[in-house]
C-alpha cells in the first residue's frame, strides 16, 4: 500500500481535496515510478480508479510523464466496486461482492504481488483483515486540519512496526511499516 498523508494524519481534505499532495519533485517521481513499474498488479477502490483512469489514459498524461503513463495503462489493475459494470481501462479486472475473500485469493496467485494506490476505504478494510503486508506512507509537511484519515473506520488498533524511513529534500518523509 502506498499513500500520501498530511503531517496531521489526513489522507484527503474536505470533499476529497488532495491539492496539498507534493508530487512535483524528483524524489517523489522516482518513488512513483518504482511503484507503478514494479510489475505488481495495481489495486484501487472505485473513486481512486476513476481519478487514475480519467488522468492516466489521456494524451496529456502520456506527454507529461510517458514512463508512468505507459506503466499505468499497461499494468494489470483490480478495481473493487459495486457500481462499475464494465471497467473501460485496459487491463482492469473487477472485484464485486466479497472484497476480503477476493483479495485473499489474489494474494495466493503467483506473480509480483499487489500494490494499493490511494483508495482509503479499501486500505482500512484490508488492513483490518490483515491483508496488507507493507504500508508506505509519504508524510507531507502540511497540516490541513480536517478531512479523512487513511484508516478511518477500522475497529480496534492496528499495530505496526517501522521497517524503513527516508527523508525527502522537500520535507516529506517516507515511512514504511509492516504489521506488528
Amino acid at each position: 500500500m502506498f499513500n500520501l498523508v498530511s503531517v496531521d494524519g489526513y489522507f484527503s481534505g474536505q470533499n476529497g481535496d488532495i491539492s496539498w499532495h507534493k508530487t512535483d519533485d524528483e524524489e517523489f517521481h522516482s518513488l512513483a515510478t518504482r511503484n507503478v513499474t514494479s510489475g505488481r498488479t495495481l489495486v484501487f477502490g472505485r473513486v481512486t480508479y476513476d481519478l487514475m483512469e480519467r488522468f492516466w489514459s489521456t494524451p496529456e498524461a502520456k506527454q507529461l510523464d510517458p514512463v508512468i503513463a505507459k506503466a499505468m495503462n499497461e499494468s494489470k489493475k483490480i478495481v473493487a466496486s459495486r457500481s462499475i459494470e464494465n471497467p473501460s481501462w485496459t487491463g482492469t479486472t473487477l472485484i464485486r461482492g466479497e472484497l476480503i475473500e477476493g483479495i485473499r485469493c489474489l494474494k495466493m496467485q503467483p506473480g509480483n504481488g499487489l500494490c494499493i494506490l490511494g483508495s482509503g476505504q479499501l486500505v482500512a478494510q484490508l488492513a483490518q483483515a490483515n491483508l496488507i503486508d507493507e504500508f508506505e506512507l509519504l508524510v507531507v509537511p502540511i497540516a490541513i486540519g480536517t478531512g479523512r484519515t487513511l484508516f478511518q473506520g477500522i475497529k480496534g488498533p492496528l499495530n505496526l512496526k517501522l521497517i524503513g524511513n527516508k527523508a525527502f529534500r522537500n520535507g516529506s518523509m517516507l515511512l514504511t511499516y509492516a504489521p506488528a
